[in-house]
């Protein structure tokens, strides 16, 4: 759904049903929660998404940075808080709308969690992130998902694979897993590497692309997406995509059913929705 007039997929619910948006928040650090899960997103600061505790029991947070870049051409890539402090929409404890503009564009990034309840293991993050441009001209537009999680708490003995279409990612350490599909569109490139490789890169080299390593990779690893697009005039790049934790009960499964589990329980969590 890139390139049309489209309100994001967050926007399009809370219309919907009729939700009033909140004000903009005072509080730069936005929590949310649902189902036994809670997460923190620093709308205004490189910081980004960086908490995510997908069971109250036992509480253990899994993610250190999840946060999106963004370039022009062949520029350097920036975070997108530097883009305008956020106006934020906050209607309920789950769902979570930063918006940032511009004199170029809009950006827009949507959240919505679901947690399966206490006890679970079971936890799910939609994400909708809308780019419109306003410049007049067409935009050479690249975005950036940069994601570093921490599984079971610590930032090693981690493993990675990324999908060959740049269209899903599983990480895994022991009993916990964690995956995410971009329903649409998949992205053009992707990175798996250890950390805090691809950060520094994209913040020091211009006109930099991800380098298409799928993995598998261990150790402390990250995943990065990159969506490459020229946005005509009045037009939008819209993505759509979904991030399902996993936590298993001992005794440990292999990676393969870890995975397996992990996207059924995906497919659990989108029918709650």
């Amino acid at each position: 759904m890139d390139n049309k007039q489209i309100p994001t997929l967050a926007a399009a619910v809370l219309l919907c049903g009729g939700l009033t948006l909140a004000q903009k928040a005072s509080a730069v650090v936005v929590p949310l929660a649902h189902g036994g899960s809670s997460l923190t997103v620093d709308v205004d600061s490189a910081a980004g998404m960086n908490s995510w505790i997908v069971d109250t029991a036992p509480s253990q947070n899994q993610l250190n940075k999840q946060w999106f870049y963004y370039r022009i051409g062949g520029g350097l890539a920036k975070p997108i808080n530097t883009i305008s402090a956020a106006a934020v929409n906050n209607p309920d404890a789950q769902t979570l709308e930063a918006i940032y503009s511009n004199a170029q564009f809009t950006l827009t990034v949507s959240y919505v969690l679901n947690g399966a309840g206490t006890g679970t293991g079971l936890a799910d993050i939609g994400e909708t992130i809308s780019v419109l441009n306003t410049s007049g001209a067409p935009l050479d537009f690249h975005l950036f998902q940069y994601s570093d999680f921490n599984l079971s708490g610590t930032p090693g003995g981690d493993s990675i694979l990324i999908g060959n279409a740049f269209d899903s990612v599983i990480q895994w350490e022991g009993t916990t897993a964690i995956g995410e599909t971009a329903a649409q569109p998949p992205a053009n490139r992707g990175e798996a590497a250890l950390a805090f490789t691809t950060l520094n890169n994209l913040n020091t080299i211009p006109g930099y692309d991800l380098n298409n390593n799928i993995g598998p990779l261990s150790g402390d690893v990250t995943w990065s997406f990159q969506w490459d697009r020229e946005i005509g005039a009045g037009l939008s790049l819209d993505v759509f995509k979904d991030k399902q934790m996993y936590i298993a009960p001992v005794p440990e499964p292999t990676a393969i059913s870890i995975i397996a589990v992990a996207l059924g329980a995906a497919g659990f969590l989108r029918r709650r929705r």
